[in-house]
């Protein structure tokens, strides 16, 4: 699992996570489904969920891995008060198996102009 994982952008732009998920993270890697969620803290509701082909793209990697694309959308954020939310990631392996991937926290900062775009 990948621990610390923040980041910070701002609140209503544009932006692709990369998440390398390795073989070697307890589970069934074929046909996974892959969730990241952002919400207030780790005991709120979500604010935003992505899944496979609904803002998650996965690629299989050589390694028999996989590469998660998590794509942050403008809509997704714009809305957003300014301040750290907690993100994360989880796999759900074709075996059922639940696994948490990465965690940590997005910090949406202040903007100007992407806030106000529809």
């Amino acid at each position: 699992m990948i621990s610390n994982q923040n980041i910070i952008m701002p609140a209503g732009d544009t932006m692709t996570i990369e998440l390398p998920i390795s073989p070697g993270e307890g589970v069934d890697l074929n046909g996974a489904t892959v969730w990241y969620a952002i919400a207030g803290k780790e005991s709120t509701p979500k604010l935003v969920t992505k899944t496979n082909g609904q803002g998650i793209e996965v690629e299989s990697q050589e390694d028999g891995g996989l590469l998660a694309r998590i794509s942050l959308a403008h809509g997704d954020t714009k809305d957003l008060r300014p301040t750290k939310y907690y993100h994360e990631a989880t796999v759900v392996g074709g075996d059922g198996a639940i696994t948490t991937v990465m965690r940590g926290y997005l910090t949406l900062q202040p903007t100007l102009i992407a806030r106000q775009i529809s």
